[in-house]
């Protein structure tokens, strides 16, 4: 369950301040399970995964690897959804230098 429908579900039942968060704690302790289980996934391709509680209660996904020089970050609600998005724009950073390089194929630097 993402955690905006956590915050639907929430919205239309009333709970106590006690339930509401241990609901909210549950789901960061899954969040974060599945953060790690992504790290250990991601790590068998030689990427580097890491993240940080940002200001506003969003999470800052870091991620790098042997491919790119730069080190890509996202931002999300949750720490997976960070993730995601760091992944997602790592494989279209590769996508786009795998055409480039496709392109320049046969190209020669020096004169002929």
């Amino acid at each position: 369950m993402s955690l905006s429908r956590l915050g639907r579900w929430v919205a239309g039942v009333r709970l106590s301040l006690a339930a509401y968060r241990y609901l909210t704690e549950a789901f960061d302790r899954f969040d974060e399970r599945r953060a790690c289980g992504r790290r250990e996934r991601l790590g068998r391709r030689w990427w580097l995964l890491s993240w940080q509680r940002e200001g506003r209660g969003l999470w800052m996904a870091r991620l790098s690897g042997p491919e790119v020089m730069d080190t890509i970050e996202r931002s999300g609600l949750t720490r997976c959804a960070a993730i995601t998005r760091s992944t997602r724009a790592m494989k279209q950073n590769l996508s786009i230098r795998a055409q480039v390089d496709q392109d320049n194929e046969g190209w020669s630097t020096s004169p002929p």
